[in-house]
Parts: structure tokens; sequence; C-alpha cells
């Protein structure tokens, strides 16, 4: 009886340390009061960058779908510049545009080696097997760079799934 409570006692131990997790209260989404006023005709170079991402993926067979919360990552790989971003925007599988993350005539400042995260909730936007973002910024100065990544994870019991998709350019302008 002693060795059943011990055991009893240690499993409670080991599942409730593997429920806690931490609340991230920080720049979980983008806030109007951190964007600021900047033309993208300011920019010197401009892209254009296309970021796939699944709110949902296949499970079984098509009639099932495995929810994912994504986290679409922008990061200044510059060590000197700031880079504004002036354009996030999310499209679903049909190529409809959903939602606008940053207004017009606004711009989010990236300062050297800052990242941002946006989080979209796997209940906010469900069914999306191809979906994607098209993240538009620039630069008015320096060699910076936006890399754009976006990763994909839900655990539910003992099955989990993340992944990472990469962001590609579609568009260049640098004609200044």
């Amino acid at each position: 009886m002693l060795k059943l409570h011990n055991v009893l006692i240690v499993l409670i131990i080991v599942l409730s340390a593997c429920s806690q997790t931490t609340e991230n209260t920080e720049r979980l989404h983008f806030k109007m009061d951190q964007l600021q006023a900047l033309h993208a005709e300011d920019a010197i170079y401009k892209e254009r960058i296309y970021v796939p991402v699944y709110t949902d993926v296949f499970h079984i067979d098509q009639s099932k779908l495995f929810p994912l919360t994504v986290t679409l990552s922008l990061r200044n790989t510059s060590i000197n510049d700031t880079i504004y971003i002036y354009n996030v925007d999310y499209y679903n599988s049909k190529g409809k545009a959903i939602k606008q993350h940053i207004g017009d005539n606004s711009m989010l400042s990236l300062s050297p080696l800052e990242s941002y995260d946006l989080v979209i909730n796997k209940k906010t936007f469900s069914g999306d097997t191809g979906a994607n973002f098209i993240v538009d910024w620039g630069r008015t100065c320096g060699s910076g760079q936006l890399m754009v990544q976006a990763l994909m994870i839900n655990t539910s019991g003992q099955q989990g799934l993340s992944f990472i998709t990469d962001g590609k350019i579609i568009a260049i302008d640098s004609c200044k």
C-alpha cells in the first residue's frame, strides 16, 4: 500500500510539472501605440515577402484537421540599421485578404537586431491549410535585411506537431 501511495505522489508531481506554462503578456500582438507614422515612399529599398502558414494540417485523411497556432516572426538582421514594416496582411487559402495587421500610413520600426512576433491563435482562423502572409518592408539607409519565418505548433494529449516556414521574396524595389 505504501509503495502505491509513493507512486501516486510521484505521478502527480510529474504531471503537474509537465502542465506548467509561463504566460507572456509582453508583445503578443501588434499594438497601435507601437506603430509610427512613416511613408513607404521614404524607403530607398523595399521588399515584399510571401510567407506560407498553416492554421490547420490534414490529420489521418482529408476529412480531419489538426489545428495549429501560428507565430509570424519578423527579425531585423542588421547590427546597425533600423528597418520599417508597413504591411502585414493575412490571406486565406482562397487568396482572400482576411486581416490587415498594420493600418494605412503606419509602420512598425524594428531597431538593430530587434524581433517582433505576431501570434495567430489556432481558433481565430481555422481550416486554412494554404493561408499566407504578405509582408512589405523597407529601409531608409544601410544594408539591413528582414528575416521572416512562421512557426506552427500544437500539442494535444501525447501528440505534438511543430515546424517552420521561411518567407520568400516576391518583389524588390530599389530604384532610388
